[in-house]
């Protein structure tokens, strides 16, 4: 059985990637909108000390020169705070960025719960932020789950585990071929990030967008998955800002994204660090009619789907010297290769805080630099809201989450989900647009 007490090459890869700027931070999480009365900062902390023992992951820490996890004795309430808001509409979503990127504490456990209270309007939220070499988006579903789901979520329930792997066989020779092409073809330069210029920087531009979770929904009975409707709106919305801004001299009718594809299984749970494989993924941005781009988005995210050659992927990164892990990072941040991070998660169990109910998710995601967008979609519920943190020096490419809300909704209206009447963009701090 694999150690899990060892980081992975993937952890000590992101942990050692360089940082220049405040922007350019490792650390993800969400923000729980609360409706109801919010909890006593005394009160969560109480709370955290009763559930802490079922998230032991929760306690480590990562030993640089060793690479492994080890225990530390840190203080649960230390990992609680709480801030007043001040008056303004900006006030949540300027407090949720401020957030975001405060520094955390050295030689403790590198995660914090912040409690932003409005009692004036009754806007109340509560911000979970982590590093990102600590956990990945599985794990942290599972530790919101484990902290506030009404009931008891067992760990082959949880909404970490990848199910589609339990029990797959790794022994078939074309598996390891795939897994192994696929890796390889992660080398191959990407030209549309590369134009006349165009310098990445370290300042970064965060919107979020909600959207119906119907909005998702693919065509009934022609394979495809919500993932597919994501990718393709995705990749429209990157086609559609290349055009207007001449980005790169790549044909414009594909778009290669790198995916963080899940393989934690219910025995990993709260293991610290990442359980995922960075998949490198074509998705074709045909200037074609919406009702066809699924149709030829579907094909391209085959390993997606793969679980075998999912876990073989992962084996052939776990086996990678961690060096070389780094470094195969950090050439993703260079223009020449230059690939977006884009990652779906689905959170299954409802959420409340100390009687507060968890009315929506919004996703907070880090981009490191030299990437040039990263994207970060969670559904809950009915809603699905959609994070994108944007390079600021890329000329407009702030303007993904709009696009992308407009491509998904044509993705809609040709067949593929419902789409209700209205928008629904919102921004981190909850107002629509």
């Amino acid at each position: 059985m694999r150690d899990r007490k060892r980081a992975t090459p993937l952890d000590r890869a992101i942990q050692a990637y360089p940082v220049h700027g405040a922007d350019a931070h490792k650390h993800f999480g969400c923000v729980l909108h609360l409706r109801g009365t919010p909890p006593d900062l005394h009160d969560l902390r109480r709370h955290l000390e009763t559930r802490i023992s079922l998230l032991p992951g929760l306690r480590n820490v990562m030993d640089a020169r060793s690479g492994n996890w080890r225990t530390v004795n840190s203080d649960p309430a230390a990992h609680v705070e709480e801030r007043a808001l001040p008056p303004g509409d900006d006030a949540l979503r300027g407090a949720v960025r401020e957030v975001l990127g405060a520094p955390l504490a050295e030689g403790a456990p590198p995660w914090m719960l912040t409690l932003l209270r409005d009692d004036r309007s009754g806007r109340n939220a509560l911000v979970y932020r982590v590093h990102h070499a600590f956990q990945d988006g599985a794990g942290m579903l599972h530790t919101l789950e484990t902290l506030f789901a009404p009931a008891p979520v067992a760990p082959h329930e949880s909404s970490a585990v990848y199910r589609k792997g339990e029990g797959v066989r790794l022994s078939r020779p074309g598996d390891w071929f795939r897994a192994g092409a696929l890796m390889l073809g992660s080398l191959r330069p990407s030209r549309v990030w590369k134009a006349p210029g165009h310098r990445f920087s370290s300042s970064r531009d965060l919107e979020c967008v909600a959207v119906p979770a119907a909005w998702l929904r693919p065509p009934a009975g022609d394979g495809s998955s919500r993932n597919d409707v994501f990718l393709a709106a995705t990749a429209r919305a990157v086609r559609d800002w290349a055009a207007e801004f001449d980005a790169g001299s790549a044909p414009r009718d594909e778009v290669r994204m790198l995916v963080p594809a899940n393989v934690r299984t219910s025995r990993q749970v709260s293991v610290p660090g990442n359980r995922v494989v960075l998949l490198p993924v074509p998705v074709p941005a045909p200037p074609a009619a919406p009702a066809e781009h699924l149709a030829q988005v579907r094909p391209s995210t085959w390993a997606l789907r793969n679980p075998a050659t999912r876990l073989v992927a992962d084996r052939l990164g776990r086996s990678t010297p961690h060096r070389l892990a780094a470094l195969h990072l950090r050439s993703f941040g260079t223009p020449s290769r230059a690939l977006p991070i884009v990652s779906h998660l689905t959170l299954r169990h409802p959420l409340t805080v100390l009687g507060a109910e968890v009315v929506r998710l919004d996703p907070l995601m880090c981009l490191p630099e030299g990437f040039p967008f990263a994207a970060l979609i969670i559904t809950h519920g009915e809603t699905s809201v959609v994070c994108f943190v944007t390079d600021s020096s890329l000329p407009g490419l702030s303007t993904l989450s709009r696009r992308w809300h407009d491509a998904l909704k044509d993705l809609g209206a040709a067949g593929h989900g419902t789409v209700p009447d209205g928008p629904r963009a919102v921004s981190a701090d909850g107002h629509r647009e």
